[in-house]
């Protein structure tokens, strides 16, 4: 299984990283809205799962609103995956910051299952699993 997994910390997330490699997903990690953009066509075009941080910088050369701004790149960033085709059932969102308000936004803008939105740090890797997996919360 792929994953394009959307983080600009990755460093701090390696053990996860890790410890899904080794139980053989293949990752490519992009660290900004703009590789992540870049790349759509290649994740609409798969069926790899995705990973994506809310708090992302937009990078260079992305026409982001200027109002955009923490998680709001990742928000707006979903919206352009979504308009290109991407199923929301493929992605999971990880992110250290997820309020109320944005957690609803998730679910009713942009569909994504509370199983596949977890907060970071993530402790466990059998959390992220199942949501990768799209298991049940209730699975556990």
């Amino acid at each position: 299984m792929h994953i394009y997994w959307i983080e600009d910390e990755m460093p701090t997330l390696r053990g996860l990283r890790n410890a899904l490699q080794r139980l053989g997903y293949r990752i490519s990690e992009l660290s900004n809205a703009t590789t992540a953009l870049d790349a759509l066509q290649n994740i609409a075009n798969s069926d790899s799962s995705i990973l994506l941080d809310l708090c992302l910088p937009a990078g260079a050369g992305v026409q982001i609103p200027l109002e955009c701004e923490g998680h709001e790149v990742g928000l707006w960033l979903l919206g352009r995956m979504i308009e290109s085709g991407i199923d929301s059932r493929r992605i999971v969102v990880l992110s250290g910051n997820v309020s109320v308000d944005v957690l609803d936004e998730l679910q009713s803008n942009y569909s994504i299952p509370n199983h596949a939105i977890i907060s970071k740090p993530v402790i466990e890797i059998k959390v992220l699993l199942r949501a990768l997996n799209g298991w049940s919360a209730s699975c556990v």
